[in-house]
């Protein structure tokens, strides 16, 4: 919220409380897991932070929106109680803490776009719910009928008039759409910005603020806290600075500045820190530490049989995983793969061979199939998507700076067969 300010901003569109059916979903990243109750009170919380600041806060995407390639087109048919139990708890738990705005999916619910769908807008959003602030639809796209549009519960079309604006007047002169509808639209916009650009607020929102020292504290402790440790065979973890002389930071991702997603959630940090930064930041002189991208197995075997630890950092980049736009994206969209890339799966295999002690460092938005190699190592750390200060939650957690007390918001499968049907 402080930072939306400091830019400008009166709106953040990124809290997406859409249930992750499936870990090879592309935007896993920027929901919260699998379950409802989870994903209501984490939303709910995000919203409360950036509303204090008298920034509208949008909940996303409404509703059951769980896949990228076929995001634009899918009809999804679904039960009322599946839809009651599962899939719309979590965004009523977010109305009931006073979300300022709620932007529709792209799919479609029982043959209706969620941009002009009345059962979830008028009936369930604004009538059972009481919702009274406004709904927009996704950018580009996320309306596709001016009439049906505004009869179905649409108040503003983003990111601009396509639809509405002189096609949404001619409706109007034609007789096609109510003027009490449009003028509850109106109203619902004007009384929602109304109530956040008046509201008194002392603070200062100076440019300044973004990027400052006490966010970059706090990107670190969020860092920090989300890794889970999901396996410490004799007690490998954390490292010992006064029993390690050398250690090996090996794997593609061990030097790479990688947040993830480069579609709707991509943040411009002034500085993102690596594995590797990170652990020379932490280590200093202490420790001699030895660089690898693994690319080169042999290379990389050779310097893990040479050293008292190694830390590999393997799995996922934009280039897996992601938003998808028609005719955008590169490489973006929902995983084909829920394990790890061969080259990867290989490289853990050999540097397991020659050093046991031998951490394996997991990067993605979503679970990651581990059932191939999780035997042949002894410690493995689910690290994420780490953000600008990831490199330095790392080494804390590696050192025992910090205890890595994430908990995992999915369950792991041990095969692609325990999980629900889901075509890409």
């Amino acid at each position: 919220g402080k930072e939306a300010r400091a830019q400008g901003a009166n709106l953040f569109g990124g809290i997406c409380i859409n249930l992750l059916r499936h870990p090879a979903w592309g935007r896993a990243q920027e929901t919260f897991g699998e379950d409802s109750f989870h994903m209501g009170e984490f939303g709910a919380a995000v919203i409360r932070g950036v509303q204090k600041h008298n920034v509208m806060a949008t909940a996303k995407h409404y509703a059951v929106n769980s896949i990228e390639y076929s995001r634009f087109k899918v009809d999804v048919q679904i039960s009322e109680r599946t839809l009651r139990e599962v899939y719309l708890p979590h965004f009523k738990r977010c109305i009931e803490d006073g979300c300022a705005t709620v932007m529709s999916a792209y799919n479609k619910v029982r043959g209706e776009y969620c941009g002009h769908n009345s059962y979830l807008l008028r009936d369930i959003l604004k009538g059972e719910w009481g919702f009274d602030g406004f709904v927009h639809s996704d950018w580009m796209n996320g309306l596709r009928d001016t009439t049906k549009g505004i009869l179905g519960g649409l108040d503003v079309e983003m990111p601009r008039a396509k639809y509405y604006g002189k096609k949404l007047e001619k409706a109007i002169k034609l007789g096609n759409v109510p003027l009490k509808l449009v003028d509850d639209s109106i109203r619902r916009i004007l009384r929602t910005v109304l109530k956040f650009t008046t509201k008194e607020d002392p603070q200062n929102y100076d440019s300044d603020l973004i990027g400052c020292e006490d966010h970059v504290l706090i990107a670190r402790e969020v860092a920090e806290k989300s890794m889970v440790l999901l396996k410490n065979q004799n007690k490998l973890l954390p490292f010992n600075t006064d029993e390690i002389d050398t250690l090996a930071l090996l794997g593609p991702l061990a030097d790479k500045k990688n947040t993830g997603d480069h579609g709707s959630s991509h943040v411009r940090q002034k500085n993102i820190v690596t594995p590797l930064q990170g652990i020379k930041n932490s280590v200093g002189n202490k420790i001699e530490v030895f660089h690898n991208d693994g690319h080169d197995i042999d290379v990389a075997q050779q310097i893990a049989q040479s050293v008292d630890s190694v830390v590999l950092v393997v799995g996922y980049t934009s280039e897996d995983e992601g938003e998808y736009i028609p005719h955008i994206s590169k490489g973006l969209g929902d995983r084909p793969n829920l394990g790890l890339k061969e080259d990867d799966i290989k490289l853990i295999e050999a540097v397991a061979k020659v050093n046991k002690k031998c951490v394996v460092v997991l990067v993605g938005g979503s679970a990651i199939l581990m059932e191939e190699w999780k035997e042949k190592v002894p410690s493995i750390l689910m690290a994420w998507y780490s953000g600008m200060e990831g490199g330095n939650a790392l080494a804390n957690v590696l050192f025992g700076k910090v205890n890595p007390s994430g908990k995992l918001p999915f369950t792991i499968p041990k095969d692609p067969a325990h999980l629900p049907y889901f075509k890409i």
